[in-house]
């Protein structure tokens, strides 16, 4: 008998680890299908509906937009930065000419020579580093302001980058007169470069630019307008051309009849007409047309 119980033993252990292995087995696949059910809803859901991933989700956005607020903030102070600093080259541009006629009234030309150079030292230095300045900003920059430092840089010399910002100053005028104060501008310039036809073109629509403006008051009309023949007059004269300055100074004294601002032009006017008086074709009586200014 004790031979027979040991195999049955055996069996009834062997019977045993096999039910242990099916129990584990079916725990396994339990668990598999558990898995499986909770990865088909969650592919089911939204994904906004998922609360690890939404957070995630808001962190990387906040992420974003506080470094965007960052750049932004930087730049607007870069921007801030810059127009001051270009209002302070503005202002003193503006100042150099009154330096300079100081120098010559307290000096003389010959005497005063060495503190003119200076002057015109640092107007070329101050004129290019507004020009680099105005690049940066193009977007806060007035008419009046690139042709300052075009007349600036006009005044040393430096006609192809004077033509250029006036070209800037075109392209972000705002209102009538600032078209007839930029394209007067470039006018000049062109004179300058040479090309007299060029420069005739752009006074003349300069001067034709509030035959558009219906609304414009006569007296702004026959201010401006003259004021454009006397600078294409006096850029005439410059050019050594005596018959077209002649008709131009003529035209400004047939706009100013009967204005009230008349008597006021009465001494640019006599100016011109002895500066017209001593100009012989094809040479200038003039040492440098100042019909740019502003």
């Amino acid at each position: 008998m004790s031979h027979e119980s040991e195999p049955a033993a055996a069996l009834h252990e062997e019977v045993a680890d096999l039910r242990l292995r099916l129990e584990q087995n079916d725990a396994e696949i339990d668990a598999l299908q558990v898995a499986a059910a909770r990865g088909e809803e969650r592919a089911a859901r939204p994904w906004y509906r998922e609360g690890a991933l939404v957070t995630a989700v808001i962190a990387l956005l906040f992420s974003f937009g506080t470094s965007a607020v960052s750049y932004v903030r930087l730049d607007q102070e870069a921007q801030h930065d810059a127009r001051n600093e270009l209002t302070g080259y503005l202002q003193r541009l503006s100042e150099l000419p009154r330096l300079e006629q100081e120098v010559l009234l307290e000096h003389g030309q010959s005497a005063g020579s060495q503190l003119l150079a200076f002057v015109g030292a640092e107007r070329e230095l101050i004129a290019n580093q507004a020009r680099s300045v105005m690049q940066l900003i193009p977007d806060q920059v007035l008419t009046v302001e690139y042709v300052t430092v075009g007349f600036a840089l006009q005044n040393i010399g430096a006609f192809s980058q004077a033509q250029e910002v006036y070209r800037q100053s075109l392209e972000v005028a705002r209102n009538p007169l600032d078209r007839v104060v930029a394209l007067r501008s470039l006018a000049g310039i062109r004179f300058l470069l040479g090309d007299v036809a060029g420069g005739r073109e752009l006074y003349a629509e300069a001067r034709d630019v509030y035959s558009k403006e219906i609304d414009a008051p006569e007296l702004v009309v026959a201010y401006v307008n003259a004021e454009t023949e006397l600078q294409w007059a006096l850029t005439e004269l410059g050019a050594g051309q005596c018959a077209e300055a002649e008709s131009h100074i003529a035209a400004a004294e047939a706009l100013l009849v009967g204005q009230p601002i008349a008597p006021a032009y009465s001494p640019r006017i006599a100016q011109l007409r002895a500066q017209h008086a001593a100009c012989q074709a094809g040479q200038s009586p003039l040492e440098v047309p100042q019909s740019s200014a502003p």
